[in-house]
């Protein structure tokens, strides 16, 4: 049974996570035109909007889903990280979330002791 790319990304939208295609090589890079085409940035600050989902995943076909990462979570705070890539492994978009705002918690008052 094929994967219903547009509807975990929904889902993945509906509990506040930020996503967009990933490119197909397995590099977990962020599709786009060019490897300088640095369109993910805004969504580690925004969501995409539902039309942006059935775009990617209806009229382009788009086979990979990428999780945009909180700033500063990979570098700042690895064992959050590891659980984070825990939950995206098991599409557990709760947890997912919860340690979206545990880091950005995290981020605030480290950025605020400077």
């Amino acid at each position: 049974m094929p994967i219903d790319f547009l509807t975990y990304s929904t889902k993945a939208l509906q509990c506040g996570l930020s996503v967009m295609p990933a490119v197909e090589d397995g590099s977990k890079a962020p599709y786009g035109k060019s490897p300088d085409d640095r369109r993910w940035k805004q969504f580690q600050t925004e969501l995409p909007t539902h039309n942006q989902l059935r775009a990617w995943y209806v009229s382009h076909q788009l086979r990979n889903i990428g999780y945009v990462i909180p700033l500063g979570l990979y570098r700042t705070f690895p064992e959050l990280y590891r659980e984070y890539e825990k939950a995206v492994h098991t599409r557990d978009y709760n947890k997912m979330k919860r340690l979206e705002l545990v880091a950005a918690g995290k981020i605030t008052e480290y950025a605020d002791a400077f």
